[in-house]
């Protein structure tokens, strides 16, 4: 349990760090937090092993009281020392807090209300020789009064240029929606000799959007996030002598994910034009000796951070002049993709020692 004394300052309307934000709200001067959790590892029976607990939270904001009860439970059924079959669930709740979650900001609620999480996994994971594992499994997490993202950077829904320059509406600053696919992965502990982490993770994810308009009722429609990314690998080689030398690479590559933006067509339905940047990859590479000797360790690297100097798709250039006349005003369906901006490529070399005791 803990105590934070102290109001907090916000803007209504604003979309900045501390959106969503009620300022009568987050003014409070007292906030009461606490949390009880029990867990237990039980194995009923020889082929069988369950992890089951449970997590109670209680947000007091000056009499004002959120409370949320997660329960979670994990079972294990191992099929001899071939495969092991595994499904999980469980519920999660968090209250509205600031988006950067720095010290002491992240347990601050700005806003009455909790959001909510419902995941369920399942799978199955193979023992093979050296080693060597490799592991299949599929999610669907479905969220309620999610704040996202895209609240905090495109949130404006665009009226016809004809119109002027204010804004249809706002897109609402929580959703309901879910993120489901699978993933696989395939892994040798690291060792003396080769090992390897390689993930691959097909996902999906939608939402529920809700657009806030001044002149006309509020609509509720499919929206595509910008954390919307299909496919995401991640994979890691690393080589270790018996004599301590050990060179290692990783390889990120990732497809683009959502860019665009929301607007108010002519016959005044909110629309989203949904833009995919390119596939980001980036390289690692480290070589590294290790002197190693019971109960004392030493070790230096050298590193080197994105070899390939990839630079990532930042967002659309809507300031681009030679860019669809769509692109710039952010509204309607441009005739060509939209010209993007991209981050500076970030890269360098890293020496590091490091000496256990």
């Amino acid at each position: 349990m803990s105590g934070l004394f102290g109001s907090a300052e916000c803007a209504a309307g604003l979309q900045n760090i501390s959106t969503p934000c009620d300022p009568v709200f987050a003014a409070q001067d007292r906030r009461i937090i606490g949390g009880a959790f029990v867990d237990a590892d039980v194995s009923p029976l020889r082929w069988l092993d369950l992890s089951l607990g449970i997590r109670v939270d209680v947000w007091n904001t000056a009499g004002h009281r959120d409370a949320g009860v997660s329960p979670r439970a994990r079972a294990t059924f191992h099929a001899k020392d071939i495969a092991d079959l595994f499904v999980g669930w469980g519920l999660g709740f968090r209250p509205a807090t600031f988006a950067i979650p720095l010290p002491g900001l992240g347990d601050v609620p700005l806003e009455a209300g909790l959001q909510g999480a419902n995941q369920t996994e399942g799978g199955v994971r193979f023992f093979l020789p050296h080693e060597i594992t490799f592991e299949t499994r599929g999610y669907l997490n479905i969220y309620r009064d999610l704040r996202f993202v895209d609240i905090f950077t495109e949130p404006q829904i665009s009226d016809d240029p004809a119109a002027g320059p204010v804004p249809a509406g706002i897109l609402d600053d929580s959703a309901d929606g879910k993120s489901y696919g699978f993933e696989l992965l395939l892994q040798r502990p690291f060792d003396v000799g080769f090992s390897t982490l390689a993930s691959y993770t097909l996902g999906f994810s939608d939402l529920e959007g809700t657009a806030l308009l001044i002149n006309q009722p509020s609509q509720t429609f499919d929206y595509t996030p910008s954390y919307d990314v299909r496919h995401v690998v991640n994979a890691a080689l690393a080589w270790q002598a018996k004599f301590g030398l050990i060179l290692s690479s990783r390889v990120l590559t990732r497809s683009g994910r959502a860019e665009g933006w929301l607007w108010l067509d002519s016959s005044g339905v909110v629309r989203q034009y949904v833009q995919r940047v390119p596939w980001f990859t980036r390289l690692d590479l480290m070589i590294a000796y290790e002197w190693a000797k019971p109960g004392r360790r030493m070790r230096i690297s050298f590193e080197w951070i994105n070899v390939t100097q990839a630079r990532d798709a930042q967002q659309i250039d809507a300031n681009n002049p030679s860019a669809p006349f769509a692109c710039r005003a952010r509204w309607g369906e441009p005739s060509e993709p939209c010209p993007l901006s991209f981050t500076t490529a970030i890269w360098f070399p890293n020496l590091s020692f490091r000496a256990v005791f």
